[in-house]
């Protein structure tokens, strides 16, 4: 089992704390658990150029930075986010990453693994829209599901046998499609099928197939990449 923990605040923080202490927590012979603390590596901001849209995320010069981030989230049975309210919204490191992370949106390249991925969001602070931008990233790369907490702004210790609990919880559930995930595939390929043949993102979903009827999920589970439209 595969756990992932992004933190949008930095490891000194007192939620980057909190976050390792949590992952400490869950850490077992059975579970692997890893944990990204903002800025994440990534030493420059997205200046929304598109060549990971044009040529592939690989000819971006920060992948190198981001591109391990993104294989953490695309392996993992949970991705676990916990994120300050600054400004009333998120931080401006996980904004960022989430624009690193454009080309992996239905519309361009979605990685199969995310449609059946279970998520849950930590919101550390009042508000709701921190938790809710994460939700609709989540969305756009295909997540099924998104689990959505508020913990207090300073968690301490005594708030995390709470957050284990949901994660373990979430774990023992069989995740399936939600009607909206598929609704937004469906969506994302008739867009793309309009798509120039020779683009980049065209190249992939015929790779895979899914312009061919084939779906990254089987009936009973989303994290194939295979089975027959129903």
């Amino acid at each position: 089992m595969k756990i992932t923990v992004i933190t949008g605040a930095e490891r000194e923080s007192v939620l980057g704390g909190f976050s390792e202490n949590v992952a400490a927590r869950m850490r077992g012979e059975k579970t692997e658990v890893k944990v990204w603390h903002a800025p994440f590596g990534i030493n420059g901001f997205c200046d929304r150029c598109m060549t990971c849209v044009r040529e592939g995320e690989g000819k971006c010069r920060y992948s190198r930075e981001f591109m391990p981030v993104w294989k953490s989230m695309t392996t993992a049975d949970l991705i676990i986010f916990l994120t300050p309210v600054y400004m009333g919204g998120l931080s401006a490191a996980l904004k960022n990453l989430f624009e690193h992370l454009h080309f992996a949106s239905l519309e361009h390249r979605p990685d199969p693994n995310m449609f059946g991925v279970r998520m849950l969001v930590l919101q550390a602070g009042k508000g709701d829209l921190p938790a809710k931008e994460i939700a609709e990233s989540a969305a756009k790369w295909g997540v099924s599901k998104i689990n959505s907490f508020r913990i207090p702004e300073s968690p301490d210790g005594s708030d995390i046998p709470a957050v284990v609990k949901i994660a373990e919880r979430l774990l023992a559930k069989k995740e399936k499609r939600s009607f909206s995930a598929r609704s937004a595939f469906i969506a994302a390929r008739k867009r793309v099928s309009a798509y120039p043949d020779d683009s980049a993102d065209k190249k992939y979903w015929r790779e895979k197939g899914w312009l061919g009827g084939v779906n990254p999920w089987k009936d009973t589970c989303l994290r194939v990449d295979e089975g027959k439209d129903d």
